[in-house]
């Protein structure tokens, strides 16, 4: 099964068998990316990682860009013959979504929770998916979906000091840097990874006291910038998979005989 991550920035794939991820890849989500191009890019990416199309039989994918799923479904249909399984708000989960409006929890949320559910049953945790945003997903070990918050991640807040200033530059944030600055670039990049650090501490250390009362939970870190984040010592794991062992699950739960890639769903 060939599972998709489609980000605002990158698209990140998985090809798992019997549960476990065993080829992984990313490529570039482009808006305007044609489904032609898409093809081939998926066809290339799954031949750079040793798993031939050919050899994929489902599909299961989440994004938060939603006017890419027509190029994604007509991609899939012309390299593999098959349908994505799309999760989305109200697919079938088993997930108890406390939100004010259920629907308007993204995918890659749903899935990361769908994830942590998954791997840690029995478990409270808090999710922290670094990606372009930095995202923050309390579950319960009742499997209740609590809420969280969203904050801009370092890269995106180097675009925006960029865009909206007159001199300031467009800086790479790397590995952890010093707190002192001692140029202008220097000083971005210290602001911007140590700032993301403070949010992903402070909003943690609320979630715990709001959602699991001072009980002990796991805090894992996941999305492409988590391990860059690691440093600032804000998680106790970080699992780069999340997301793509929820898709997993996700079809797993919603498949009914003899209609692969279907889904039920139910708003919960």
């Amino acid at each position: 099964m060939l599972c998709l991550d489609i980000g605002n920035s990158r698209t990140k794939g998985g090809v798992a068998e019997d549960g476990e991820i065993r080829a992984r890849f990313q490529i570039d989500t482009r808006r305007t990316r044609a489904a032609e191009d898409l093809r081939a890019c998926l066809a290339q990416a799954l031949a750079e990682s040793g798993q031939p199309a050919e050899s994929i039989t489902a599909v299961s994918a989440c994004t938060v860009v939603a006017e890419l799923r027509p190029t994604v479904d007509q991609a899939c249909q012309a390299l593999f013959a098959v349908a994505p399984f799309w999760l989305e708000a109200g697919t079938e989960t088993g997930l108890t979504i406390h939100y004010h409006q259920p629907a308007e929890l993204g995918a890659d949320r749903l899935a990361a929770a769908v994830g942590a559910c998954g791997r840690w049953p029995g478990r409270d945790c808090i999710v922290i998916d670094c990606g372009t945003a930095i995202t923050f997903c309390a579950i319960d070990r009742e499997r209740n979906y609590r809420g969280g918050a969203i904050a801009p991640g370092p890269e995106l807040g180097a675009r925006a000091l960029h865009r909206e200033t007159a001199a300031l530059p467009l800086v790479e944030i790397g590995q952890a840097p010093d707190a002192l600055g001692r140029s202008t670039a220097e000083g971005i990049r210290s602001g911007l990874y140590h700032g993301a650090v403070g949010t992903i501490r402070e909003i943690t250390a609320g979630l715990k006291a709001e959602a699991f009362a001072g009980s002990e939970v796991l805090v894992v870190g996941t999305g492409g910038g988590a391990e860059r984040l690691a440093a600032g010592a804000v998680f106790d794991l970080v699992d780069p998979d999340l997301v793509l062992h929820g898709l997993i699950l996700a079809h797993e739960q919603n498949q009914s005989p003899g209609t692969p890639g279907s889904a039920r769903k139910r708003l919960k």
